[in-house]
């Protein structure tokens, strides 16, 4: 009986929970860049003037959308990486993303998948290639 524990599982769970904070994240950044440019915009019709700025917040709220988005999106998949005990560079480059999107969940996750990289490589070892020559590496 090989000694693994759910060090990975953990981690997975905290990227996808730090992955889905994001995303929210992401689509509140959106909202309020559409709803500070429709505002400025509606501002415009009493001033003129006013209506010249009306692309102001989303210029600034929308790149930050996009980058919380694509982070969540990285923390979510190398979560789900770390469940499976698939990729250990998908997982940790997950976990990093974690990291950004939400820093007290992201340092446990980064911790918990290099202590977990064993079970990566128990996982790899037992998984047989059909057709392959060779044969998994025991250990």
């Amino acid at each position: 009986m090989e000694n693994s524990t759910s060090k990975s599982t953990i981690a997975g769970v905290l990227d996808i929970i730090a992955g889905i904070m994001s995303l929210i994240g992401a689509g509140v950044l959106l909202l309020v860049g559409v709803v500070g440019s429709g505002a400025i915009g509606t501002a415009g019709i009493h001033d003129p003037a006013a209506a010249q700025f009306a692309w102001i917040p989303m210029a600034f709220f929308g790149p930050l959308a996009m980058l919380c988005f694509i982070i969540g999106l990285i923390a979510v998949w190398g979560g789900i990486a770390a469940i499976k005990k698939t990729r250990m560079p998908t997982a940790l480059v997950g976990a990093i993303a974690a990291l950004f999107s939400c820093f007290p969940l992201g340092i446990p996750a980064i911790i918990l998948t290099v202590m977990a990289e064993r079970e990566f490589e128990i996982r790899k070892s037992k998984v047989e290639r059909p057709g392959s020559p060779i044969p998994p590496v025991e250990s």
